[in-house]
Order: C-alpha cells, then structure tokens, then sequence
C-alpha cells in the first residue's frame, strides 16, 4: 500500500491508483513526509514531493530543515522534484513538460540560487543519504512513486544494505543559529548564521553589535539587513 498525505493533489492519488494500492492518511502531521511507503521486509520509505518552485521560491535551507526533521522517520528518504530546473542567467529557471509531450514551457525564474548551487545542494542531500528525483510532469512523478512501491516489494533483494543507503548521524540544530536564521528580512543562510554565532556566541550579541562589527564578520551589506531586520536601521 502507497501511503499519500491528505494534502496531495488529488491527480496525483488517481494516476497512482490506476496501479498501485494507495490510501490517504495526514501523514505531515505525524512528521512523515508526502509518501510513505513499506517494503517487503517491512522497513520504510519516505518520499517528500515538491515542485521545483516550492524549492526554490521557499528557499532551499528551509526546505533542507524540514528533510532534516523528517529524517528519522523512515528507514530511507528520497526527495522527488516535479519540474526540471535549468540555469538561466545567473540564476535558474523552472520547466514543465506539456500535457502533449511535445513543448515544454517556462514557469518562473530565480536568480537565487544559481544552477550552480543548486546541484551542489542536490549533491550534498545525496551525502546525507536522501536520493534526489527529477521528473517533468504530475505523471511522471505518479510513474516513478509507483515504480519504487513496486521495486520495494522484491523479495530478491535479500539485505536492506543493498538497496538503502547508509543513513549517517545529523548534528542537532543550533538553536542560536536557527534563531538568526529566523529573522524576517535578512535572509541569512545556515553558514552566515553559524559565522555569526561563532563569532559572537548569541544572537543577543549579535543583536547589540555595531554596524562595523558585523561587519567584518559577513559584510556590509548583510550587516545592514541583519540590524533592519531587528529595527536598528
């Protein structure tokens, strides 16, 4: 059975069960992510289904705080990505195959982050062992949720280590870090916010900090947005 969160498109339930068992539980508000799925040996898979623009438009560290939340819900986690993300300029842009097959067309663009990133943050949540999909379409992405129920309940597969990649120890999140990170208006990524509490230990202190002193730690114009965002400026 291929569990799909109550919040799915309803297309998507569809497409699946035209050949697959499927059935809607609120699987988001146990912590699981979008797709839930049992193997034959009975561990679990977990499939967290996002369009591209989700990733992009939300940011990709907050996307990466929620997988990392999710982690230990499941015994394998993958990420599936609905639109193809192509570099444009020196950002990215978002691409839909057609209802027709034949045309596929631009949906938005980004100028954050560059494509560059982009796969460089895809690559790092392979090390973290959560496996990146990337399909054109909603139909795509039924046939491949469909395809990996399917694989999971192959009894050849006699051992879980030689289908699942190992699963490594997250570092707990910095509460100090997630705190900057939370500012409304400053837009600071994981590494700025550690930078600033390595150097200043709290974000109180941070807080209290001169527009220099921030400064020198990640730069003028970041200094600015971090003491606009707190009503310094």
């Amino acid at each position: 059975m291929i569990q799909l969160d109550v919040f799915e498109p309803t297309d998507l339930e569809e497409l699946i069960a035209q050949v697959a068992p499927v059935n809607r539980m609120a699987l988001n508000s146990m912590g699981y992510a979008d797709v839930l799925i049992h193997a034959f040996d009975a561990h679990t898979i977990q499939i967290e289904n996002k369009r591209a623009e989700e990733l992009l438009s939300s940011g990709l560290d907050r996307v990466e705080r929620q997988l990392r939340r999710q982690y230990d819900k499941a015994n394998e986690n993958m990420l599936l990505i609905r639109g193809m993300v192509a570099p444009r300029g020196e950002g990215v842009a978002v691409y839909h195959e057609s209802s027709s097959k034949s045309v596929w067309y631009k949906r938005e663009t980004y100028s954050n982050p560059s494509y560059g990133g982009y796969r460089a943050w895809l690559w790092s949540l392979d090390k973290l062992g959560i496996t990146c999909i990337e399909v054109p379409s909603l139909l795509a992405a039924a046939t491949a949720i469909v395809t990996i129920y399917h694989q999971a309940q192959k009894a050849e597969h006699q051992t879980m280590r030689r289908y699942i990649k190992q699963k490594i120890r997250l570092e707990e999140p910095n509460p100090y870090v997630e705190t900057l990170m939370g500012l409304r208006g400053a837009n600071l990524g994981e590494k700025t916010a550690k930078q600033l509490i390595d150097v200043f230990g709290s974000p109180w202190a941070v807080f209290c900090r001169s527009h220099e002193e921030l400064a020198e730690v990640v730069g003028s114009a970041m200094a600015g947005k971090v003491l606009k965002a707190i009503g310094r400026l």
